[in-house]
C-alpha cells in the first residue's frame, strides 16, 4: 500500500484510488490513467494531472453544445446530463500550434516549465483559465505569445459537476 501515485503506477499490476476511505476506482494503472471514472481520479493520477475546466452543456434541436471558457463545441455523444460539467484532458493529449486552424482554441502562453526532454506549457484560455500542455524538444514558446490549442477530443472526458462521475 502506498500514497505515492508514481510508485503505485510504476510497480503495481492493479491499483485502487481511494478518497476518504472509499475506493473510487480500481484496475490496471494505465486503464485508470487513460479512463478515469471520477473527477477525483483524474485530478489525482498523473504529473501533471488532467486539465479540468468548468463548463456547461446545453441542448437545442441541433443537439448538445459544450461551452467552456474560450471553447464551444458540439457534442456528438448522447449523454444524459445538461448544465454544469467538467471537461478533462491530459496535458499530452493536446498540441500547441503557432497558427490558427479548424477547431483550434486561441490561447496565450502563461508559463513555460522546461524539464529537459519536454516542457510543460501553461496556457491561458478564455477568462484566464489555465491549462497545461506537454511539448517535446524543438518547440519553444515565449511568455505572452498568442498560440492555438488543439485538444484530442477522442481522448477527452466529460464529468458531471454535481456527482464527479464520468459521462463521456
Amino acid at each position: 500500500m502506498t500514497h505515492d501515485q508514481a510508485e503505485a503506477m510504476s510497480m503495481a499490476d492493479r491499483i485502487a484510488v481511494m478518497n476518504k476511505g472509499r475506493i473510487i476506482q480500481e484496475g490496471p494503472p494505465m486503464e485508470i490513467y487513460l479512463n478515469p471514472k471520477h473527477v477525483f481520479v483524474a485530478s489525482f493520477i498523473g504529473a501533471p494531472p488532467m486539465n479540468l475546466i468548468k463548463c456547461t452543456v446545453s441542448g437545442s434541436e441541433d443537439g448538445l453544445t459544450l461551452q467552456c471558457p474560450g471553447i464551444e463545441r458540439r457534442i456528438e455523444a448522447d449523454i444524459e446530463v445538461e448544465g454544469e460539467v467538467i471537461l478533462g484532458f491530459r496535458p499530452e493529449f493536446a498540441k500547441i500550434h503557432k497558427e490558427p486552424g479548424p477547431g483550434r482554441i486561441e490561447a496565450k502562453v502563461y508559463v513555460v516549465e522546461t524539464l529537459g526532454s519536454e516542457s510543460v506549457v501553461n496556457l491561458s484560455i478564455g477568462d484566464d483559465t489555465i491549462v497545461k500542455v506537454k511539448t517535446g524538444l524543438g518547440q519553444s514558446f515565449t511568455i505572452g505569445e498568442r498560440v492555438y490549442l488543439e485538444i484530442d477530443w477522442k481522448r477527452a472526458a466529460i464529468f458531471d459537476a454535481a456527482t464527479g462521475g464520468r459521462v463521456i
